[in-house]
Formats: structure tokens, C-alpha cells, sequence
């Protein structure tokens, strides 16, 4: 499937549906920007010539400044090396006739299969990451302290989102090498773990730039909810701007392609499609935060003992209302760690040369795009 030529077709206003939504920047960006460069043009086999050329321009080290307003250098230094090797691994793997690291790592089946499980449970999560040809550049001595005073809880959280991340490229290097076309909600599953927004996520847990809150029932189900619409917030957001970009390398597993397929749509109505679902999920998520904080608080309950019951109930070991503010602090600081996530990707999109070349002010004032205009 490819654009017909000269094609042109206007972006869903994504910065609009997130208006709500604060952009913040961290002030360490550029003394950041500086390290990891030079990190990476210094060590060795890490990136080859062609790879070198475009790391500036890909603005990766904004990215991680958007997506991380609040932390100090040392934290953010590690979240901006591990988003640059995250980029380019995905980047290699959707080249042509590239064999994937993963898949070169182990023969992995499709989740859910024994022999992948018991292959998992033999391997840590992190022996994963250091066995791969990109991955294996992030673990210093400093990375490797952190992760051995990690708790039980945040290591099952890791090995969760390694297997998750594992799962979703090999299913998407399996489809490419097939030409298959997946469904649109199996799609919407393996996209939302492709390119490592959840493992990304687990190592700002790592780095204390906030906590997870330990919540059980309606509170546990409603966090798991916002959290998935924010990932499908930003899957869906990246898709819509990368879908020319993945049409001129060959890669038809893009929301909008699939949309184009199994609802026989234009490039414009797919796009128009996309653009409802990002603005549906952001209705949800808001929708869900609101939920979330009048679980712990509704009506000020908080302040009276006799509606304790409303925390207890998905905080089973609070023995006090200032254990129950103090989750909720938590809690907020967590929605704010998803808020500057979303924000930050999708205003990144426009600054970055990796999909629209130079030409990222003007398609964010007017959302046109022309299929011949190179990035």
C-alpha cells in the first residue's frame, strides 16, 4: 500500500485535542543533548556512519527534555541514553532486510506459548537487554547499582514490560517478513508496546522520578486504564505522524495504513479516523483521572473519618488519612508523569527532522503533508 503521487492530506489537530495538557521543558536539555552525543560518537560499534548523520536532527535529547520536565542531570542523562538506543533499535529493525536482534537472540513464539514463558523465566529482563547489540551499551556501573537496589516489585514490572516489548517487535518483524496485515485490535495491542514507551516508563520508576502507586481494586483497575489510554494516546499519535515516513520504507503496519485497509478507506479519511481515536482516548483518560483522585477524595471525604472506608477500599494497609493523602500525592504525581509524556511526544513531533524535515512549524500551524516531500 502505498500514497498515490503527489498525494497531499492534512494531520488531525493533535496538539489541540492535548491542549489541556502543560508543556514544560527541563532546563538541563542542552548540557544533556551535549553528553550523550559525544557518548555515542565515542563508543565503540554502537552506531554506524549513516546512523551518526542524523543523530542531531532527530532532537532525541528534546525529547526526553519534554517527556521529563522535573529531573536532575544524572536522571535524565540515563532516560535521554536509553530513549536514543530505544530509537534506534526500532529504526534498524524496520529497515529493509533487517534480521532482527531479537529474533537473532532466541527463537521467541507469540506470548502465551510455554516455550517462550519458560525461556523468559530463565533469563532476567535485564540479561535480555544486555545481550543485545544496542541495549548492552546502557549498563554502566552507575545503571547497574540502581537496578540492584530495585525492589521486587519494579523487577516484575521490568520483566513485564521486556516481554511485552519482546513480543510486540518479533510479531511485527514476523508480519513484515509474511506481508501480513494484522487485525486492527491486535494491532492496537502490539503497537502499544512496540517502541518501548512502557520499559521506558519502568526505568523513570527506577530513577525515582515517580512512584507507581500500590492501589487494589477499583483503584488498581481505573490506574491500569489511564495508563493504557495515555500509551495508546501516544502509539496512535506517533502512527499518525510517521505514516509517510513508514509508507517510503515499506512499512504498511501503521494504524493509519490499517484503517485504510480493513475500513476501506482515503489516506484522509484514516487520518480523520486516527485524529477521533487519539481525541476518544484523551476523553477517557481524562475521564479516568477524574475517577482516580474521587476514589481517594470525593467531596473532601479525606478530611472525615467516617468515609475512611472509600480509601480502605483500594487501600487495604492505610491505618490513617495521612497515609491515604499521602498515596494520593503519589497518585497525582503519577498522572503528572503520564501528562508529560503525552504532551512532550506529541510537541516533539513537530520539532524533530525525522518526519517532516525542516518543515515541522509550518505542518503544525496547518497540517498539510505532501507525499513527494522527503523528511
Amino acid at each position: 500500500m502505498t500514497i498515490p503521487h503527489c498525494h497531499s492530506f492534512q494531520l488531525p489537530d493533535l496538539l489541540a485535542i492535548v491542549g489541556s495538557l502543560e508543556l514544560r521543558t527541563n532546563p538541563h536539555c542542552r548540557f544533556v543533548t551535549d553528553g550523550y552525543e559525544n557518548w555515542i560518537s565515542k563508543e565503540p560499534d554502537m552506531l554506524t556512519v549513516n546512523e551518526l548523520i542524523y543523530l542531531r536532527s532527530t532532537k532525541l535529547g528534546l525529547l526526553a527534555a519534554l517527556c521529563f520536565p522535573t529531573c536532575d542531570v544524572p536522571q535524565l542523562r540515563i532516560l535521554t541514553d536509553f530513549i536514543v538506543t530505544m530509537f534506534y533499535s526500532g529504526m534498524r529493525e524496520c529497515a529493509p532486510g533487517y534480521s532482527s536482534e531479537l529474533s537473532n537472540l532466541k527463537k521467541e513464539e507469540p506470548r502465551g506459548q510455554s516455550s517462550t514463558e519458560e525461556s523468559q523465566e530463565q533469563e532476567s529482563a535485564v540479561d535480555v537487554l544486555k545481550n543485545q547489540e544496542l541495549f548492552k551499551h546502557l549498563f554502566d556501573d552507575h545503571f547497574i547499582h540502581l537496578i540492584s537496589k530495585a525492589s521486587p516489585s519494579w523487577n516484575f514490572r521490568l520483566s513485564q514490560s521486556v516481554q511485552s516489548f519482546q513480543a510486540a517487535r518479533n510479531r511485527f518483524m514476523l508480519n513484515q517478513s509474511k506481508s501480513e496485515i494484522p487485525t486492527l485490535e491486535d494491532y492496537i495491542e502490539m503497537r502499544r508496546e512496540l517502541h518501548g514507551i512502557t520499559m521506558s516508563f519502568v526505568v523513570a520508576e527506577l530513577l525515582e522520578v515517580f512512584q507507581v502507586p500500590e492501589l487494589q481494586g477499583a483503584g488498581a483497575e481505573t490506574l491500569e486504564s489511564l495508563k493504557r489510554c495515555a500509551f495508546d494516546i501516544i502509539a496512535w499519535s506517533m502512527d499518525v505522524v510517521s505514516y509517510r515516513l513508514d509508507q517510503s520504507r515499506g512499512v504498511t503496519q501503521n494504524l493509519v495504513a490499517i484503517l485504510m485497509l480493513h475500513k476501506n478507506l482515503s489516506v484522509q479519511g484514516a487520518m480523520n479516523l486516527c485524529g477521533n481515536m487519539v481525541k476518544d482516548s484523551f476523553i477517557s483518560f481524562s475521564s479516568f483521572e477524574r475517577a482516580l483522585l474521587a476514589l481517594f477524595d470525593p467531596d473532601g471525604s479525606l478530611k472525615f473519618p467516617v468515609f475512611s472506608w472509600m480509601w480502605k477500599s483500594i487501600m487495604p494497609d492505610a491505618s490513617s488519612v495521612e497515609e491515604a493523602e499521602t498515596m494520593l500525592k503519589i497518585v497525582k504525581r503519577y498522572i503528572q508523569a503520564l501528562k508529560d509524556y503525552i504532551i512532550g511526544i506529541i510537541n516533539w513531533v513537530y520539532e524533530t527532522e525525522l518526519f517532516f524535515g525542516k518543515r515541522g512549524g509550518e505542518i503544525r500551524a496547518f497540517g498539510w503533508v505532501f507525499a513527494d516531500q522527503s523528511p
